[in-house]
């Protein structure tokens, strides 16, 4: 086996097995055929993992599954870069050995079926590199000893549609009959308010049906972005108007959540191409997602630059966020907010980056607080 100190790792065991080991290792499941035999009428995805989680059996599910051709494309392999998870290739280390790791439900249920000598239940969820697909499955990790060896039988459930079909209809179910809930709260207002009240629960209830709309809109778009549906509309616009136009429409949110929006004296005016309403559904999000943050009274800044034929746009607010949500926060089923949350980071990393061009990131510490960005080519 490779020793461990010449690969890195953070969390898992990066050393693999040299390609003697696996091939004595693939020799010893031939003797045993019937294994295999039985995996093969399996309907679910199963792999054969050796001590250092790599693949040494894949059943035809799987390989029909994701479209792979033969055995030997997947042998020596870890089950994070077959399936082109975007911390895999981080580090020489691969999969497994990210400090994101820590939170894989794969990696911890090998891990923990390794250690205890028992079945171990875990979900995990994935962002693939390339395609930055949403992936969430459904693992078992069971031990499997031939002989004096000990595999890894790693069954893999794929629950991405059920996941996304759960979460969308509680968000929307959450979003709308909240905000709808507050529109009939006004028009009740309305029956009993005086002259001057009136005129200032009109101005609410805009403002509400306003929000009902965009919540309506954004879901729907959130949809057609994952079904590969959506069409990018590019038109001339400019960086300033951009970002006064998504602080104006979220004025209500910042007053509900006693912050204050304010537009980054730096900011630039700059002409560019890109797709309004995409591009103000990922601003939105980050200025949302930085007053939920913000604690009362706060300030949360949105802002732009250009620099080097390309033009950032920033939001800040003066929060830190925990390590542990750092490394999850562009997961699609992650959030902080309770279940069935978690598409505001995903939809803007999804969108920024498969239909805008750009590339959506954040930095945060105790010191600067928070800031997401999305970075776009001014030549679009």
């Amino acid at each position: 086996m490779i020793k461990e100190n010449i690969l890195p790792t953070k969390y898992a065991p990066a050393g693999r097995s040299s390609l003697q080991e696996i091939e004595e290792q693939k020799e010893l499941l031939k003797y045993n055929r019937s294994i295999p035999d039985v995996l093969n009428l399996i309907p679910e995805m199963t792999l054969i993992l050796n001590s250092s989680r790599q693949v040494l059996f894949a059943n035809n599910a799987f390989l029909e599954r994701l479209g792979i051709q033969s055995q030997t494309e997947i042998t020596g392999k870890r089950f994070g870069e077959i399936i082109d998870c975007h911390h895999a290739s981080e580090t020489g280390g691969g999969c497994g050995t990210m400090e994101s790791c820590m939170f894989c439900g794969g990696v911890n249920a090998i891990l923990c079926s390794q250690k205890t000598d028992t079945e171990i239940k875990e979900e995990c969820r994935i962002l693939r590199k390339d395609t930055l697909e949403a992936l969430d499955f459904r693992i078992t990790a069971s031990p499997l000893n031939i002989g004096p060896q000990k595999f890894t039988l790693f069954s893999v459930k794929d629950i991405s549609h059920e996941k996304r079909r759960s979460m969308l209809e509680r968000i929307f179910f959450h979003d709308v009959l909240n905000t709808a809930g507050n529109i009939y709260g006004f028009t009740e207002l309305l029956e009993s308010a005086s002259d001057e009240e009136v005129q200032s629960y009109r101005n609410m209830l805009s403002g509400l049906s306003k929000k009902l709309i965009e919540e309506i809109e954004s879901q729907r778009i959130l949809t057609q972005v994952e079904n590969n549906e959506l069409a990018v509309n590019l038109s001339q616009l400019n960086s300033l108007k951009v970002i006064a136009d998504v602080a104006d429409s979220y004025k209500l949110f910042a007053q509900a959540a006693s912050c204050r929006i304010i537009i980054d004296a730096n900011s630039e005016s700059i002409e560019f191409r890109s797709d309004k309403v995409l591009l103000r559904r990922v601003l939105g999000n980050m200025l949302k997602n930085a007053l939920e943050a913000t604690p009362k009274n706060g300030t949360v800044t949105i802002g732009c630059l250009a620099e080097e034929e390309k033009l950032e746009f920033r939001v800040h607010n003066q929060t830190n966020m925990p390590k542990d949500v750092q490394l999850q926060i562009f997961l699609r089923s992650y959030s902080t907010k309770g279940t069935g949350r978690g598409l505001g980071t995903y939809s803007m990393k999804l969108i920024g980056e498969k239909y805008l061009n750009g590339k959506v990131n954040f930095f945060s510490d105790t010191e600067k607080g928070t800031t997401f960005f999305i970075t776009l080519p001014l030549n679009n």
